[in-house]
């Protein structure tokens, strides 16, 4: 292990990565793409009722007090796979993680009270899910993902309520 310092605007953040977990500050607009390619152009109700799932993760991925291009450089690695996690500003109880390989996004979850909008008031859910978005059919990279979500999740909230949101086709795909 190297000991490194990594400035994100301004915040100071140290501790100690090994050379595969170097976090690349450039990588934010990459990350929010690779979130957009992945979950596409569905919305859904998360953490803000009818926002793109893409922003909701993306959202969710933020250090608390930083601007938001700035993902938390926090990793693990399984193999190849990397994940990513987070938790959004101001409210980190929700919280976000993305699973990538070989810069692809593979894998995406939310832990989130599912809040919704009805007649004009938005409520939220008491108890925090956690919600795993995948494509079908499932490939075995996807399938380690998943694993890894789901420790994640447990990791945050032990017995968490899990849920699979199972993606729509990308489009021009079957």
């Amino acid at each position: 292990m190297r000991p490194f310092i990594l400035a994100l605007t301004g915040v100071l953040v140290t501790g100690s990565v090994t050379a595969s977990e170097v976090y690349d500050p450039n990588a934010a607009p990459r990350l929010e793409n690779g979130i957009k390619q992945y979950l596409g152009d569905e919305k859904g109700n998360y953490v803000v009722p009818g926002w793109l799932l893409s922003r909701q993760v993306y959202e969710s991925l933020q250090v608390p007090g930083n601007p938001k291009d700035a993902p938390v450089p926090t990793f693990s690695d399984v193999g190849s796979l990397k994940l990513l996690q987070g938790c959004r500003p101001h409210s980190c109880t929700e919280k976000a993680a993305v699973i990538y390989q070989d810069l692809k996004v593979v894998g995406a979850a939310i832990i989130s009270n599912k809040c919704a909008k009805t007649a004009g008031k938005t409520s939220c859910d008491a108890t925090s899910t956690l919600t795993i978005f995948e494509h079908n059919p499932i490939s075995l990279s996807d399938s380690n993902a998943r694993r890894m979500l789901r420790a994640w999740g447990e990791s945050k909230q032990s017995g968490i309520p899990t849920e699979i949101y199972a993606l729509r086709a990308p489009k021009g795909k079957p």
